[in-house]
């Protein structure tokens, strides 16, 4: 059943379980490329700092998502 919008997307609450989900999740993270540069970076090196002014991304935005994420993420 319908569980309001959550950052625009509809919600849903699972009547059995009472869990909630969204019919399509868009997936989280950095593309490849990105955590590649960040690999690369730190391994030549470079400190957060330094990669996030070149990059242009933050490591302290939470847990999930930043430069550190991106580095522990890599495939």
């Amino acid at each position: 059943m319908k569980n309001g919008h959550r950052q625009g997307k509809q919600s849903y609450l699972c009547r059995e379980c009472g869990r909630q989900f969204r019919d399509s999740p868009c997936p989280a993270g950095y593309s490849s490329d990105v955590k590649e540069l960040c690999v690369k970076m730190s391994l030549n090196g470079m400190g957060f700092l330094a990669i996030e002014r070149v990059t242009g991304l933050s490591h302290f935005l939470g847990p999930a998502s930043g430069i550190f994420s991106a580095m522990i993420n890599y495939n």
